[in-house]
């Protein structure tokens, strides 16, 4: 398994203690940066002179016992879709060639208030879209590491930084942080303040983050919400620490949507594994095709993976890519905005209706199951050249709005495979409190 993860929680003593010092700690992501950028090419642009600067002031707040916050002095970075003042966002297109935001996105800004410290912006597929881009697998050069925030998955998976921001609209975090042996947090919707990323879909746009572990992504994504905000109203989130806390878990329903049988017969095998090991903790475990209404749930499910998930992404992103020039588009995006010239507005109503009504009906299994799970990607990372890999075990979860979260459990032909935990709505907290569990239990176990 995956030991090359780097974690910022997991030293936080030492930082505290004086042991460990935060400018070498920057330095040394740099110097990472400069060994294998070349290699997994995860970064379109780097700030090492601004970052070393905000480390000496950083490193004194710890000198004088007054740190921001437990992220005080975290080097980290951001996708190219995510603005920020003063690195490019370019996010992968020639239209946007060395473009500056005036300001950070309101989550960035979130970030630097708690004193993390911004190193660069990692790589895109264009527009967060489409085909694969340059950006490696860590683990294996020759394979993809997932799309579309391919390098804050490369970025955090060969452990240059504790954590990375990424988007989701489709399955692009989720995927990425499976591919990549790194945890995937996607929150719940609107959770996080959007301000400062750009849009591809209303509805379905997700901002999360890629860490080290559970601990790290949840308190980026704590403080992103609590100094910012949510968006939409949302409420931001009020617990922090998940260290040290205990919770049990009981019941744990098992989702295996359309392309369980298109897995690998070993990635199938190791996520059996994974449940017979939670069984072995006293938690009941229940397979989709043992309940009815978990079978109905994963049926209406199914369905809208290339179906109303993609209608209402097509309906939503006609602004602004109607407005950009076609050249400058990817061909997946071209196609959407086809797509989207047929379907009327009382179609895409009636989707977002039904789609509310499936929300309340997946809500309703609280009272029955902790959380569910099922895999995070088919299997490994296929070949760079291939694909940046299927999207159809995220996008459920995406659709719905509700949290999930990718765990480096699983380990097929000396590659990474997550397994995803997957919450309910606004519960973001508990089911990062559950997933620390299995992850504290089963991480390189």
């Amino acid at each position: 398994m995956n030991n090359k993860l780097f974690s910022f929680l997991n030293i936080q003593k030492e930082i505290l203690m004086g042991k460990i010092s935060i400018v070498e700690l920057v330095q040394n992501s740099f110097h990472k940066i400069k060994n294998l950028e070349p290699k997994i090419k995860a970064f379109a642009n780097i700030s090492e002179n601004n970052a070393i600067e905000l480390a000496i002031k950083s490193e004194k707040r710890y000198r004088e016992k007054k740190p921001l916050s437990i992220l005080d002095g975290c080097p980290f970075a951001v996708k190219d879709m995510i603005n920020t003042a003063k690195i490019p966002t370019e996010m992968n297109n020639p239209f946007y060639a060395n473009w500056y935001a005036p300001v950070d996105a309101a989550c960035v800004n979130a970030l630097k208030a708690a004193g993390a410290i911004l190193i660069g912006k990692t790589v895109t597929t264009p527009f967060a879209v489409g085909h694969t881009n340059d950006t490696r697998n860590p683990h294996d050069y020759k394979k993809t590491p997932g799309g579309s925030s391919s390098g804050s998955g490369a970025a955090v998976g060969s452990g240059i930084i504790p954590f990375a921001l990424g988007t989701q609209t489709r399955g692009s975090l989720i995927r990425p942080a499976s591919f990549c042996g790194a945890v995937g947090f996607k929150p719940t919707l609107n959770s996080i303040h959007m301000g400062g990323i750009h849009p591809l879909s209303a509805t379905l746009d997700h901002v999360g983050v890629i860490g080290a572990t559970v601990p790290d992504t949840w308190s980026a994504l704590y403080f992103m919400s609590q100094v910012r905000g949510g968006f939409s109203g949302h409420k931001p989130f009020v617990n922090q620490e998940i260290f040290n806390k205990k919770k049990q878990i009981k019941k744990i329903g098992i989702f295996k949507f359309d392309e369980w049988n298109k897995s690998g017969i070993d990635t199938i095998k190791e996520f059996e594994k994974v449940t017979d090991e939670i069984k072995s903790y006293g938690c009941e475990i229940i397979f989709s095709n043992d309940n009815s209404k978990l079978l109905n749930i994963e049926k209406e499910l199914t369905y809208i993976i290339e179906n109303d998930s993609i209608d209402i992404l097509a309906y939503e992103l006609d602004w602004p890519y109607n407005s950009y020039p076609n050249e400058i588009l990817d061909d997946r995006i071209i196609e959407l905005l086809d797509r989207k010239k047929n379907i009327r507005t009382v179609d895409y109503i009636k989707m977002i209706e039904h789609r509310n009504k499936l929300i309340e009906k997946v809500q309703k299994l609280k009272s029955n199951f902790d959380f569910f799970m099922t895999l995070s990607s088919t299997g490994p990372a296929p070949e760079i050249k291939e694909s940046t890999g299927s999207r159809h075990y995220q996008v459920p979860w995406t659709y719905l709005g509700f949290p999930s979260i990718s765990l480096p459990l699983i380990e097929v032909e000396k590659m990474p495979v997550g397994v995803q935990i997957l919450g309910f709505g606004n519960y973001d907290y508990e089911l990062a409190l559950k997933a620390n569990i299995i992850f504290e239990l089963l991480y390189n176990k």
